[in-house]
């Protein structure tokens, strides 16, 4: 019964959880997008928060390449998206629901194996205390 939107749900709504803590695998996780294409490529609000979220996960081992990867946009975001523009640490979705259909991409674009270290800032990594939590245990 409960909703919990943005920053201000999760802290009123939310726990929490330490890196020690145990993350259950992952059987679906759902990911916000701008704009998505039919073949799998999502394109975010341009900060790289959701694919750097699916990288802690995969590092905790809670998603693998077995996770379906699912979105949610308006019909008017599904477009079409050179694969060209896909880099290492895009996360592709599976499964794309808008009001009006739902759609398989059957996606052969690659999941992100983990962190990608070279593509953060020393500020973006200092900004998030997981990742410094995380930077000394990733071979």
């Amino acid at each position: 019964d409960m909703l919990v939107l943005g920053s201000a749900g999760v802290l009123e709504w939310g726990r929490a959880v330490r890196y020690e803590d145990p993350i259950p695998h992952l059987d679906m996780l759902v990911l916000g997008s701008v704009a998505v294409s039919e073949s799998g490529l999502r394109i975010g609000k341009g900060e790289g928060y959701a694919d750097l979220e699916y990288a802690i996960l995969r590092a905790k081992g809670a998603v693998d390449d077995s996770t379906l990867v699912v979105t949610t946009v308006h019909d008017y975001s599904v477009m079409e998206i050179s694969d060209s523009v896909a880099r290492q640490h895009d996360v592709p979705v599976d499964l794309i629901v808008t009001p009006t259909r739902v759609i398989p991409t059957r996606t052969v674009l690659p999941k992100p194996q983990g962190i990608y270290w070279d593509l953060l800032t020393e500020e973006k990594i200092q900004a998030i205390p997981i990742l410094q939590q995380l930077r000394p245990l990733d071979p």
